[in-house]
């Protein structure tokens, strides 16, 4: 019997490879879709570490200043002078270049341009975020003055679902906004406009129209912070890439958060405020349950109820209950 060309040649027929062919393609299809997930999740990783840093510099700037930094210009190239310093003078924002200016939620006013890292002492290259866009900053101008800081005076409004609910709240210090990886709206590391505009009805408009001609006041001092949504056109109405940060302490920690008091103070106060607070128990069965040490303050202990120690509680000033004060031993000046 003759032999098939096929098993003359020992090869394969375009049927048998394109088979192959299509069982290869299905495997690195699956490969490439895993490993853009993987890469997206890093950036985001290196994006919430990133935040982290500028919050850090943020709290110690208070510390030392008794006020928030203002925008720096957004238009400001690598190499210029201001590129990346705060524009501030006489205890105010200079609105120049590209900041703009608005009126806020509570009869003040907000500046809003890019993130000050000179200022900060921050390194540069943070001034952008993972996507080679700069970081958008707004300010409430009635914390920018340590001598005038009202800590009750945020004039930025923030939702966390749509705007036509109920906002988290009306009176934040400051946003930062990451415009994601569409950059829709943002300015790039070397001042130039992304080509993805402030456009369209994807729900991060809400995040740049700042920018677009004839803003409102209230629309400019609105900003959103919902679920990840990423659509690949990023026109979608709920399409949502942006990252966003508004307090001190990170959003994602339960158990505290910090408030600025002027005068560079930074207070510190638990979220659970149903529940108690340990230092040296697991099972705290106090507001502020202390054990194997002293409590001591440089200035007053006060408390609305009682003050019970087993131990010492250490005052320079006052000790002040509004019930009583129990100890073992008594000892005062």
């Amino acid at each position: 019997m003759p032999k098939s060309r096929k098993q003359q040649d020992g090869g394969f027929t375009l049927i048998e490879l394109a088979i192959v062919m299509t069982i290869i393609g299905l495997i690195l299809a699956g490969f490439i879709k895993a490993y853009n997930l993987y890469k997206k999740n890093q950036i985001r990783i290196e994006q919430d570490k990133v935040m982290e840093k500028v919050h850090s510099a943020l709290a110690d700037y208070i510390r030392r200043n008794g006020e928030y930094p203002c925008p720096a210009d957004p238009a400001r190239r690598p190499g210029e002078q201001e590129y990346g310093l705060e524009s501030k003078g006489g205890g105010a924002c200079t609105i120049t270049g590209s900041i703009r200016q608005f009126n806020g939620w509570n009869g003040g006013t907000v500046a809003i341009g890019s993130l000050p890292v000179s200022s900060l002492k921050l390194p540069y290259y943070l001034i952008a975020d993972a996507y080679g866009n700069k970081f958008t900053y707004a300010i409430s101008e009635t914390v920018v003055n340590d001598a005038t800081f009202d800590a009750n005076g945020g004039q930025i409004r923030i939702f966390d679902s749509s705007t036509s609910g109920v906002p988290i709240d009306d009176d934040f210090h400051f946003v930062i906004v990451s415009h994601g990886p569409d950059g829709k709206g943002a300015t790039t590391r070397y001042g130039s406009e992304n080509a993805f505009t402030c456009s369209g009805a994807a729900i991060d408009v809400e995040n740049c129209d700042y920018k677009l001609a004839g803003v409102t006041p209230t629309d400019a001092t609105t900003f959103i912070d919902v679920q990840y949504a990423e659509f690949n056109q990023g026109t979608e109405a709920n399409h949502f890439d942006d990252m966003l940060s508004y307090s001190l302490a990170r959003k994602e920690s339960t158990l505290w958060f910090m408030t600025t008091g002027g005068n560079g103070e930074l207070n510190i106060s638990n979220r659970n405020l149903d529940q108690n607070v340990g230092i040296g128990t697991p099972n705290p069965t106090e507001k502020l349950h202390v054990t194997d040490g002293d409590i001591r303050s440089e200035q007053n202990v006060i408390a609305n109820q009682n003050v019970q120690a087993n131990q010492n509680v250490i005052a320079d000033q006052e000790v002040e209950a509004g019930t009583a004060v129990r100890s073992p031993v008594y000892f005062y000046k």
